[in-house]
């Protein structure tokens, strides 16, 4: 089983935050632009070199623009190759970027020690894999679609592994017991 981070949903919260914030630093632009005279700036600015002309506010805003897109297009494109790998006795999560291997996290499934979702809009959110005895304490699946139901998933695949684990250890044991009489 692989889950993947819904891309459409992470293009669309990530556009909201950065359009948020880009149209709040144009209004920003625009405000003092507005309200402080520009006389004052501009002679600041003339000791080093440069000015600031009033009939260009169009500038700072494409460039606010054109980095938000940018960002956008970025993070997108990170979270988008992030594949959580479930086998049959470990989890495996790996983040790649283009061509390249950013990392890869094997957790076996003795170490979840508990499993939890969260949903947020659009029927997508986050699922939590707590763990002991590992070097990171929890992993965070985000962007997760119907993250519910992935958690049941997950934790009957946790379930499965632990009843197989018992069950043959209660096998190998009966065996040695056998075997020394």
């Amino acid at each position: 089983m692989d889950i993947k981070p819904n891309s459409r949903k992470v293009v669309i919260f990530y556009s909201a935050i950065i359009m948020g914030i880009a149209i709040g630093i144009a209004w920003l632009i625009i405000f003092f632009f507005k309200t402080i005279d520009l006389g004052i700036l501009n002679e600041g600015l003339g000791a080093l070199g440069t000015s600031i002309e009033t009939p260009n506010l169009t500038q700072p805003l494409i460039y606010i623009a054109l980095f938000a897109v940018f960002i956008t297009l970025f993070v997108t494109y990170a979270k988008s190759h992030t594949i959580y790998e479930f086998a049959a006795d470990k989890i495996v999560h790996r983040n790649n970027f283009l061509f390249i291997s950013l990392g890869e996290l094997d957790i076996p499934y003795n170490n979840v020690a508990r499993v939890s979702f969260e949903t947020k809009i659009m029927n997508t959110g986050n699922v939590t894999i707590d763990l002991s005895g590992h070097k990171t304490n929890q992993l965070v699946m985000k962007f997760i679609d119907n993250p519910e139901k992935v958690a049941q998933d997950i934790q009957n695949l946790i379930n499965l592994h632990r009843a197989n684990y018992y069950s043959e250890y209660t096998q190998s044991q009966k065996m040695d017991n056998i075997l020394d009489r």
